[in-house]
């Protein structure tokens, strides 16, 4: 197989406003078929890299209507996300446990703008007890609930002078995760 690049520029447009001219740069993957060279493929974007990333940006690029080309160096894809074996005993290296999937939660709506939400099955835990986050400090054990509603709930009841500062915190949090675009899938999928 050979790798052809072929230099130019393209106008881009981003987000509605003038056209750039930025250099692009197409990819033609070539096969040796029967003694000659013969052009197989085209491709816009080469994505190096089949872990969780390097998927979600091909997706992504694939559903902005490009044409992509994911390359891997390992016999299989999903990188540090890839079962594996030791001495006949396997592993799932990938995460078992993250919030977030619920309607309008951050990781639903990202596997929304993926077009994969319908693919994705949480099991969710029975028991306010089963989702919680633990924290540990100076031989004290504190408790709470993995969800925003729950953990401000439980903050309020535990400083109850506090609510008011509590809200005005939590309203904040929601501000700066609004604010920083680039953990927030959602701003691509409203331009697809």
């Amino acid at each position: 197989m050979l790798v052809c690049y072929h230099g130019g520029t393209e106008a881009l447009r981003h987000r509605g406003k003038e056209p750039l001219e930025t250099p692009c740069l197409r990819v033609s993957v070539v096969k040796k078929i029967q003694g000659g060279w013969v052009e197989a493929f085209e491709y816009d974007h080469v994505v190096v890299g089949s872990g969780i990333s390097g998927l979600t940006a091909a997706l992504l690029l694939a559903r902005q209507g490009g044409r992509v080309l994911v390359l891997e160096k390992a016999p299989t894809i999903g990188g540090s996300m890839a079962r594996f074996s030791l001495k006949g005993v396997p592993f799932d290296t990938g995460f078992h446990f993250t919030g977030g999937l619920a309607p309008r939660g951050l990781l639903f709506d990202m596997l929304k703008v993926l077009g994969i939400e319908q693919e994705i099955h949480p099991v969710p835990f029975d028991g306010e007890q089963g989702t919680r986050f633990v924290f540990e400090s100076s031989g004290n054990r504190y408790s709470f609930p993995c969800d925003r509603a729950g953990s401000l709930r439980e903050l309020q009841h535990r400083f109850p002078d506090e609510t008011e500062s509590l809200e005005t915190y939590f309203a904040q949090l929601d501000a700066v995760c609004s604010a920083t675009t680039s953990m927030d899938l959602r701003r691509i999928g409203e331009s697809m």
